[in-house]
């Protein structure tokens, strides 16, 4: 089909702020202290937080609004509207149907395509990960299901995720982290130094708590026994046939065991989650149970 490809201006004097710039003009933008010095005219909204840079000192297509966003981030976007207009084919004419045209990296066109602008659309594709709202609250749930408890409740993961975002958590007058997006030092102390996680009541909920991995209880018997070996390495050949887990030999790439999963019974009847229940099944709960024994009265052995 026939098409045309249409560009003006969208603002034609300083936005309202920083949310009708995110909401209207999908085109970014290169730094404009990066041309010429004298070529864009800056000015600051200090009420609105923008900075709007003007070339020829007048707002048109190639006006550029810089903002910060709330993960600490400098924006720049174009004062463009792109839009792909379909016309008609016998006439030329304009059908009343078009979309906006989006902005991409990679050209279409194999013999376009480069190393560079490929390396772009992949940072631009992490940075969007890594900065988009559900990033937070999901590492915060995850990270406290494999640290602390299985189901932890909806304020604990609220105040995980923003001492990831924020990059700060005070806990008894100490502060923790670089007060930037993800810092993990803020994360952690949110977990470990949270009510949540610290208060000696909640061992009497039967819902707090997880289960620990198999792996994790033959280590920690091993700990407990002070094992000592003479071999540079410990070998658990063929465990996790017996217990269902190993190091490093995860079945897929979502680990050993599902976030969501709900074991049969009063667990999975209450609408709690047990993802380490994955794991137990009759024979890999006696397997584990026969291994602990025998490590107890035999030890380590090849057999």
């Amino acid at each position: 089909c026939n098409t045309a490809v249409l560009e003006d201006a969208v603002f034609e004097s300083m936005p309202s702020g920083k949310n009708e710039i995110i909401d209207k003009l999908h085109v970014g933008a290169v730094d404009p202290r990066t041309f010429d010095i004298g070529t864009y005219f800056s000015i600051f909204d200090f009420g609105l937080n923008i900075t709007v840079h003007l070339k020829d000192f007048a707002y048109n297509s190639e006006t550029i609004f810089e903002y910060e966003n709330d993960e600490g981030q400098k924006r720049f976007l174009k004062n463009v509207r792109s839009s792909v207009h379909l016309l008609d084919d016998t006439t030329g004419e304009y059908t009343g149907h078009s979309f906006r045209n989006a902005p991409q990296f990679m050209s279409f066109i194999p013999s376009e395509t480069n190393l560079r602008d490929a390396q772009y659309e992949t940072e631009a594709v992490l940075d969007h990960y890594f900065f988009h709202d559900n990033t937070a609250p999901f590492l915060a749930q995850r990270l406290i299901q494999r640290l602390v408890m299985s189901n932890p409740g909806p304020r604990y993961i609220q105040t995980v995720a923003e001492a990831f975002k924020t990059g700060s958590y005070v806990s008894g007058g100490i502060s923790f982290g670089s007060g930037k997006y993800g810092d993990l030092a803020s994360t952690f102390a949110a977990i470990y130094l949270d009510r949540a996680a610290r208060n000696v009541l909640l061992d009497k909920d039967i819902s707090n708590g997880a289960l620990r991995e198999p792996i994790l209880k033959v280590t920690s018997l091993m700990r407990s026994m002070e094992y000592v070996t003479h071999a540079p390495i410990i070998e658990f050949d063929h465990v996790e046939d017996k217990i269902g887990q190993v190091a490093y030999e995860f079945d897929s790439v979502f680990s050993f065991f599902l976030p969501e999963h709900k074991p049969n019974g009063p667990v999975g009847n209450a609408a709690l989650v047990s993802p380490e229940a994955t794991l137990l099944d009759t024979p890999k709960i006696l397997g584990l149970l026969n291994g602990l024994n025998s490590m107890i009265r035999f030890g380590l052995s090849s057999c």
